[in-house]
């Protein structure tokens, strides 16, 4: 529900900001799901970066879902789910 607020707001409401001349068209070849690939070719040092990134997102998911899964699937408590995720 608020996302759908956020979006009428900023189609009715918002103004455009860029100039027109300054404006670039949108492309929908560059818009591939599997673009992100592309950051990992950058180089080592890139890819190290960018894996980091990943897995710092993939615990990102361990939130308030996490804790309820862990207490009633495997029968955790605040402080084993704490020290799981320290």
């Amino acid at each position: 529900v608020l996302g759908t607020i956020v979006l009428l707001l900023h189609a009715f409401l918002m103004k455009e900001t860029l100039p027109a001349k300054a404006r670039v068209p949108f492309k929908w070849s560059g818009s591939s799901p599997l673009s992100f690939i592309q950051l990992f070719k950058r180089g080592p040092l890139f890819a190290k970066f960018n894996m980091v990134v990943l897995f710092q997102s993939i615990t990102n998911g361990m939130g308030d879902l996490w804790q309820v899964l862990a207490r009633e699937l495997r029968g955790w408590g605040a402080a084993q789910c704490g020290s799981f995720a320290a």
